[in-house]
């Protein structure tokens, strides 16, 4: 039998192939074998018509030519079949190879960052194939890709709030970088049968990763808001933010005026021109939402640049567009804040404070409301916050304790933690800022400390497990309150850890007998809380190292806050760095919010640090989670 025979007795006894072929194909691959098997040469369009011709997926050639390769003796007739195959292999590359861009087409429906990062290195391994020069194809390592670099970027950032996904798509990406490597390494050895099949499983991917993509942008604006609003929840914990809207004014009044369609279209030249203004830039994000809003956000600038991007943004707002002959002119109004670590507010209040400051644009008969006032923000949310709802929480006993550690300078290790008493609105924290003064104002400032104390008792034994000491705020109200004082002395006799007591009111400097009795009673010992600042005198510390009642200083926490531009502040903190050693006092430096503030405040002799740099208020259950983490990395 020989070889086209038998060629075709395989293709029709097997159950994979022979639905693949008609009598015609069949004759047709059968002529083509004999033909190259007599010659020892063989023309690149002989394989080509395997894949025009017969539209056969080269699997089928490559199982159709396996069958009969089982059942040949002889080395040089299986020499020339692999030959065979591995040309056909390259032919069926290099007519494929243009489906990469395909997809990229048929996904990409939107100018989208992600989507851009590999136009060029696809169009680059598309070209060097098709020409045969692979002195062009382009050997990129993932970490090395634009699509890392675009990671960091504004819009990228509000795209992979979604953590499981992004973390899929970081995978597909680096497997994706892999197999172009690998397919161009099998490529360039001439293996082509190989590369074919890498080819195969490198374009399933690229399709996975921008489905994925396609998905992360769907999920994203199909609730453009909520999307914008999340991203600055995020950001504002670590960056310092300015944001803005951008309301479109008097469209009903266009829409009567032109065609609906025509003021549509001009929104979507205006919004394009827009966008194009950011697209690039890292630290900008300009975005349409659903209604007839644009947000912008603009991280790492100061509040001037902040002003001359709004006017521009409002520039390009007023000029002129052209649509079918009908010229459109919009105005709008934009408002404008400062948002950074230090702002205490949820993202519900910041919604609402836009349309108050929307309002005041309108009453005020202005186009541009920036608001760079220190406070101003977190006042305005204090005026809005629900007494009655503060009451019901208090009343309730719903009442949140957060845990913020307090390290020490030498050894990083937890000296104690700083008990903070908050109340939460639909699982969100609102800072004590916000309904501290609300409390006092009703009077429920001692039933707040008493239900603090409570929670206190609860988290005791996982309190143990990182500190045998906490600090604790007392209310100059609270110590006179009966049942306070009762709650206190039972807590301070029967928890198994030592309580700090700090003194942060004028009152106390004023009644030095009412906490020097607590002190008596209990061998309670206290911290003075804003040391530098008006009470938190030398004197009041004197007196309360004469009675042996101080163990701690914390300093105020505008005198950190400004030390990194201020010699004088400095020179102030060394010099209450110096009084403590002087009277063997620990000294708390809170609000160490980076590295520059920290390694002074080390260098300066400050011993005990608190801030956001080194840990944000967590629960006791978050803290022990990080604790053995720590463990494990040490461990491991």
């Amino acid at each position: 039998m020989n070889i086209s025979e038998l060629l075709k007795q395989k293709l029709l006894n097997d159950e994979i192939v022979k639905n693949s072929y008609n009598a015609d194909d069949l004759e047709r691959v059968s002529g083509i074998l004999e033909e190259y098997l007599s010659s020892e040469t063989i023309d690149e369009e002989v394989c080509y018509n395997f894949y025009k011709e017969m539209k056969l997926p080269y699997s089928i050639v490559y199982r159709s030519f396996g069958l009969i390769k089982e059942e040949i003796k002889d080395n040089e007739i299986k020499r020339k079949l692999n030959k065979l195959l591995n040309i056909t292999a390259k032919v069926y590359i290099k007519k494929e190879i243009s489906s990469l861009k395909t997809l990229l087409l048929q996904k990409q429906k939107h100018d989208f960052l992600l989507f851009k990062a590999h136009e060029e290195w696809i169009e680059k391994i598309v070209v060097s194939v098709k020409n045969d020069d692979l002195d062009s194809f382009p050997l990129v390592e993932a970490k090395n890709c634009k699509f890392k670099k675009y990671l960091s970027y504004l819009e990228s950032l509000m795209i992979c709030l979604d953590v499981n996904l992004c973390v899929y798509i970081h995978d597909l990406h680096n497997l994706i970088h892999t197999l172009a490597n690998s397919f161009y390494i099998f490529y360039k050895r001439g293996y082509y049968a190989e590369s074919y099949f890498v080819f195969r499983d490198l374009k399933e991917q690229i399709l996975k990763f921008y489905n994925t993509l396609n998905e992360l942008y769907m999920a994203t604006f199909t609730n453009t808001e909520k999307s914008f609003f999340d991203l600055i929840e995020i950001l504002v914990k670590s960056k310092t933010l300015f944001v803005a809207v951008i309301d479109l004014k008097n469209l009903k009044t266009m829409n009567s005026v032109f065609n609906e369609n025509t003021v549509t279209n001009a929104k979507i030249v205006l919004f394009n021109k827009l966008h194009n203004l950011y697209k690039d830039k890292k630290n900008f994000l300009l975005i349409q939402g659903s209604s007839n809003d644009f947000y912008f956000i603009g991280t790492d600038i100061d509040f001037e640049i902040f002003q001359k991007e709004i006017d521009h943004i409002h520039d390009i707002i007023c000029e002129t567009i052209d649509i079918n002959g009908e010229k459109i002119n919009f105005d709008g109004a934009i408002f404008g804040i400062k948002l950074d670590k230090y702002t205490q507010i949820q993202i519900k209040d910041l919604i609402n404070y836009f349309r108050f400051l929307k309002q005041a644009a309108k009453k005020e008969h202005k186009n541009i409301i920036l608001n760079n006032k220190e406070n101003h923000l977190e006042e305005w949310i204090k005026n809005q916050i629900d007494i009655k709802f503060i009451k019901e929480k208090i009343e309730k006993k719903e009442i949140d304790v957060m845990f913020q550690p307090i390290f020490n300078s030498k050894d990083n290790t937890v000296f104690s933690l700083e008990v903070l008493g908050r109340i939460s609105d639909n699982g969100k924290l609102i800072p004590a800022g916000m309904f501290i003064d609300h409390i006092y104002a009703m009077n429920k400032i001692a039933e707040f400390d008493i239900v603090v104390l409570d929670k206190i008792l609860e988290k005791e034994y996982l309190i143990k497990q990182i500190t045998n000491r906490i600090f604790l705020n007392i209310s100059f109200e609270a110590l006179k309150n009966e049942k306070y004082i009762k709650k206190l002395y039972q807590v301070i006799k029967k928890i198994d850890v030592d309580i700090v007591l700090e003194l942060t009111e004028q009152r106390f400097v004023e009644n030095l007998e009412l906490i020097e009795k607590i002190h008596k009673k209990n061998d309670t010992y206290f911290a003075v809380d804003d040391f530098g600042s008006g009470y938190s005198s030398i004197l009041l510390v004197i007196n309360l190292l004469r009675k042996n009642m101080i163990r701690v200083l914390k300093i105020d926490g505008t005198l950190v806050k400004g030390i990194k531009n201020d010699e004088y502040l400095k020179k102030a903190i060394k010099i209450i760095a110096g009084f403590r050693k002087e009277f063997d006092l620990n000294l708390v430096a809170e609000f160490v919010e980076d590295k520059e503030t920290m390694d002074f405040l080390k260098e300066s002799g400050v011993n005990l640090l608190q801030g956001f740099y080194l840990s944000m208020p967590k629960t006791i259950e978050e803290l022990l989670i990080e604790k053995e983490e720590r463990i494990r990395e040490i461990v491991n």
